[in-house]
């Protein structure tokens, strides 16, 4: 028996299985502790439904994911408007520090998930799809490179990546704290107790700024203005770069024209960019936009490829451990926030940001505060990882493809 829903069913069902993420998540710790999202936990579920019907052969799901593709582009779109380049001028050394070592282990992610996948004859996409794709780019970029690899004959490309950025948030909330406890305790580090005062203020000052501030409803129609239209400048964008005989996601014109109307924004001051709007657009956007990714997943697609994929993602974490410790470290600058810093790194090199700021607050429960990293962390860390992942991805892509 075969159930199809069309595109308003399948919209419903998307937004039922976030209400069964938030149920399930707000019942079992574990869940909440690694930060697993909402879509990826309902969405699982689901899967795990069409898995038990497919095995069977007594039912059969058939989605309309029409809106799947435009939630994406809304929320890379959003990603884009995101960028604020002042922030990264406003970084400095630390921020350019950052941005190196951020492009080195995307760069090593993606040689090594290629290389592995050449070693042991499988697709080179689906080791493309264990590497920056699913580690560094989380259960987002997962969702949207998949589907462009199997449209370049790697079967299987979306569950693997989409099951690869889980094991990645358990994992890099699991090693985040303990790598950066040995590096403090090694080189018996003590945090830079001026710095750390005077940004403590700021830091503080920012959060009760962030929380006075609530949406406007004008705004919000501003934000979906705003982002609309540079979805569609976006996909003007894109087919020029398409035209150029490269490959490249559909959401790609639509970040940089976001990025393009954001600093345009800023450094005129000609029009206002509703940032808080944007992102809540933009949250919105990738939650069902994950959440129709996980519950279309077929699962049964891993059943050739779950040893391969164990044996990549295992090397992957033992690449980030020796880069981490004797490459970011020594590049962030050898000192106590270099080690906080650098249990960000495992967070969002393995898993996604929430995990990274998870891993730098746990670490200063037990040791010195160092709020400094936070701002370099979250604000560069999140403006290289958009930008610089996807178009590495797409350098390895045509590469290899």
């Amino acid at each position: 028996m075969t159930f199809e829903f069309d595109i308003l069913q399948t919209l419903t069902i998307a937004t039922v299985v976030l209400f069964i993420g938030g149920f399930i998540k707000g019942r079992i710790r574990l869940l909440e502790k690694f930060f697993i999202p909402n879509p990826v936990i309902g969405g699982i579920i689901i899967a795990l439904v069409a898995l038990i019907g497919y095995s069977t052969g007594s039912f059969f799901f058939e989605f309309d994911t029409t809106l799947q593709t435009i939630f994406m582009t809304a929320f890379f779109t959003s990603v884009g408007f995101s960028c604020d380049l002042k922030a990264f001028a406003r970084g400095g050394k630390l921020g350019f520090r950052l941005a190196i070592v951020i492009v080195l282990l995307i760069t090593f992610q993606n040689i090594l998930g290629v290389s592995l996948a050449k070693l042991l004859d499988i697709n080179l996409l689906i080791g493309l799809s264990n590497s920056s794709v699913a580690l560094t780019g989380g259960h987002g970029t997962s969702a949207a490179f998949g589907p462009v690899f199997e449209d370049l004959n790697a079967v299987g490309a979306t569950t693997v990546a989409l099951s690869a950025a889980t094991f990645g948030l358990v994992s890099g909330g699991i090693l985040g704290g303990p790598i950066a406890r040995f590096l403090v305790k090694k080189h018996n580090l003590m945090a830079t107790t001026d710095r750390t005062k005077s940004t403590k203020s700021e830091i503080s000052s920012t959060k009760e700024s962030e929380a006075d501030e609530v949406l406007s409803t004008n705004k919000m129609f501003t934000a979906a203005y705003q982002i609309i239209i540079a979805m569609g400048i976006g996909t003007i964008i894109s087919m020029f770069l398409e035209n150029i005989g490269l490959i490249f996601p559909g959401y790609l014109g639509g970040l940089l024209m976001g990025l393009i109307i954001r600093n345009l924004g800023d450094y005129t001051n000609k029009f206002s960019i509703p940032k808080k709007e944007i992102d809540t657009i933009g949250e919105i956007s990738l939650s069902l936009f994950i959440s129709m990714a996980l519950m279309t997943l077929k699962l049964w697609e891993l059943k050739d490829l779950a040893l391969p994929m164990l044996l990549i993602l295992t090397v992957q974490v033992i690449l980030i451990i020796f880069f981490t410790i004797y490459i970011a470290f020594r590049l962030l600058g050898k000192d106590y926030d270099s080690a906080v810093m650098v249990s960000g790194v495992v967070g969002f090199g393995l898993g996604a940001m929430p995990v990274a700021v998870a891993n730098m607050q746990t670490l200063m429960k037990e040791h010195p505060a160092s709020p400094s990293v936070f701002f370099v962390i979250t604000a560069i860390g999140s403006l290289v990882i958009d930008i610089s992942n996807s178009f590495l991805i797409t350098f390895f892509m045509n590469l290899v493809s």
